[in-house]
């Protein structure tokens, strides 16, 4: 007997979930998400980009195709990640179990911290194993394996190389030779102990918005910041052939939707330079109903743009991911707003091509 089936990776939230009632959203939203050319634009790309068709033929135990076979299938796995960072792993006292539940319910992808503040506060001592000294937010990487290989998650480790202050140690070398140095000594480190068991990792983060202050920044280059392909060619030297080095950015290059975004054009450059650059992050973050409310309230707020972007960067044939997404809840109206925009954007992003996984940041 031959079945005909079509096979689609789905999540409840993306169709279950109907309009909010009661959610004021602004006129602005309203009338471009649901603009009937957006949604048939989305339904289009999911049908495409997320569905395909099989035949199974059922057989007995000899190989003899079966008539009239009753068949059931339930669908276990998928290869899109819907993920979260992990960072309060067993850092939730008695509402551990319910964090992990609730993560592994929602989940199938997980960002573990590699921030080097953090990671290693003491040069030569990083807090790689379980056990390690406390810190908020910051389970030991070793923690976060072991989750993931009991319950299946796939990992990605973020990030192997920031310029931002705030999360480099203090004790970091400010002289740029030495600087390097230490990078290679920390990128060894990690790859000797997780690239075996964390496939994913962002090489390179916020590259675009380097601070002036930062040893490697260069004034002559801040479209194509030099320390970028340097860092991801040392990096490659170190890591498996199968793990991915993902380069990631802020929110702001998510537009505009043509070759002037700087970000694509980083990209561009990157790899008409033959640097192994083999994924491609967004950032999708609105920290505060202010900006929350600016975002719907302005022009950026336009699905048609949004999934522009998308094909556009889909034509360098690389995965793309959104990595780190915070849409809030605060203020009236808060979760209606939250669960309507979250819905919206998640189907959107389901929908572009070459859309890998999308990342929650915080349970």
């Amino acid at each position: 007997m031959r079945t005909f089936l079509t096979v689609v990776a789905t999540w409840a939230v993306l169709t279950a979930v109907s309009a909010p009632a009661g959610a004021e959203l602004p006129d602005n939203y309203l009338r471009r998400w649901d603009d009937p050319a957006v949604q048939k634009r989305i339904e289009e790309g999911i049908e495409r980009n997320r569905k395909s068709d099989v035949v199974l033929t059922i057989v007995d135990p000899d190989g003899r195709p079966v008539a009239g076979a009753g068949v059931k299938i339930r669908q276990t796995s998928q290869e899109f990640l819907f993920g979260c960072n992990i960072f309060v792993l067993g850092q939730m006292k008695e509402k551990n179990k319910a964090y992990e539940e609730a993560f592994l319910k929602l989940f199938n992808f997980a960002t573990a911290a590699f921030y080097w503040d953090d990671l290693e506060p003491e040069p030569g001592k990083p807090r790689f194993a379980e056990g390690s000294s406390y810190v908020w937010r910051r389970p030991p990487p070793d923690r976060v394996v072991a989750f993931g290989k009991k319950h299946g998650l796939t990992l990605k480790g973020h990030p192997l190389l920031w310029h931002s202050g705030a999360h480099n140690p203090q004790w970091m070398p400010k002289n740029p030779d030495e600087l390097k140095q230490r990078y290679v000594q920390r990128f060894r480190e990690i790859a000797e102990r997780y690239a075996k068991d964390i496939p994913i990792w962002d090489g390179v983060n916020e590259s675009l918005v380097c601070s002036s202050e930062y040893p490697l920044f260069s004034a002559e280059n801040r479209d194509a910041p030099p320390y970028v392909p340097w860092a991801f060619t040392e990096q490659q030297k170190l890591f498996r052939p199968e793990n991915r080095l993902m380069i990631n950015d802020v929110t702001s290059f998510n537009w505009p939707s043509n070759e002037t975004n700087r970000f694509y054009r980083q990209c561009a450059k990157l790899l008409d330079d033959r640097i192994g650059i083999e994924g491609i992050g967004f950032q999708f973050h609105f920290f505060s109903r202010e900006s929350l409310d600016g975002y719907l309230n302005g022009d950026r707020c336009d699905p048609g743009t949004l999934l522009d972007t998308y094909e556009l960067f889909a034509e360098f044939g690389l995965p793309l991911w959104v990595t780190e997404i915070t849409i809030g809840s605060a203020g009236e109206d808060g979760p209606e707003i939250q669960c309507r925009v979250v819905r919206d954007i998640y189907r959107l992003w389901f929908a572009s091509p070459k859309m890998a996984g999308i990342t929650w940041w915080n349970l």
